[in-house]
């Protein structure tokens, strides 16, 4: 009898949900610099 893998393991998912983890920290710390450089460019404008 062939033993026949269905679905993830526990490691597989828990991998998984690290990465995603990483990747939106990673976002997060991107958009908070992004809307910093954004209200930067808007007091400069507004000095002009």
């Amino acid at each position: 009898m062939r033993n026949k893998r269905r679905g993830f393991t526990l490691i597989e998912l828990l991998i998984v949900i690290v990465v995603i983890g990483i990747l939106a920290a990673m976002m997060m710390f991107s958009s908070t610099e992004a809307v910093s450089s954004a209200k930067a460019s808007n007091i400069i404008s507004n000095l002009r």
